[in-house]
């Protein structure tokens, strides 16, 4: 695949296309999830006030540089079932990487584990990072199943690290792969 920094990306498989999201993909059907407590429970987004135009903002900061802001769309009928947020630095050689399934129909369904393996083998491939890291909440069970299952390691617990409600707080988990063991198992739990 030919990619240049700053030109939108696109990652295509056969049941999924990643494309990076321009201002016309912020809808109706992607403020509704951020707007579902049960979408946004493990997302900072539930802190946030959420409109079209904040959406469309939020697409607009990033660069398709060292900020990229994804759609997961069907590759059959090019439905957006979800988002990847990615954060590259360049001078370390090291991506985060956040997802959101705002469709919960792809609930359980491997969505994450089959995109991110996508998403992963192009940062290591085209971008060119040496790490690729994530941070769940803790006790995101299904996000840990995932990051687990697909060889990432979890490296540390932050303690307390987010406010959930006035009176809780909840631990964030770092899981990380780095470029030789994602290669050993180049796509594992997919």
């Amino acid at each position: 695949m030919s990619w240049r920094p700053g030109t939108p990306v696109r990652i295509e498989a056969p049941r999924y296309v990643l494309r990076s999201l321009t201002v016309d993909d912020a809808s109706p059907r992607y403020l509704a999830w951020l707007q579902d407590p049960e979408v946004v429970r493990w997302l900072n987004a539930r802190f946030r006030s959420h409109s079209l135009d904040t959406i469309r903002a939020y697409i607009a900061r990033h660069d398709d540089r060292t900020s990229f802001h994804l759609g997961i769309f069907t590759a059959g009928d090019g439905t957006h079932v979800g988002n990847y947020s990615v954060y590259h630095e360049p001078a370390h050689e090291t991506a985060q990487i956040n997802v959101m399934i705002g469709d919960k129909q792809h609930w359980g369904a491997g969505t994450v584990l089959e995109t991110r393996a996508l998403l992963v083998d192009w940062l290591f491939d085209t971008l060119g990072v040496y790490r690729v890291w994530g941070t769940p909440f803790a006790q995101n069970a299904p996000a840990v199943f995932n990051y687990k299952r697909q060889g990432f390691r979890l490296e540390g617990m932050m303690r307390a690290a987010r406010k959930v409600s006035d009176d809780e707080r909840l631990d964030i988990a770092v899981f990380a792969v780095l470029r030789d063991e994602w290669n050993a198992r180049r796509g594992g739990g997919t």
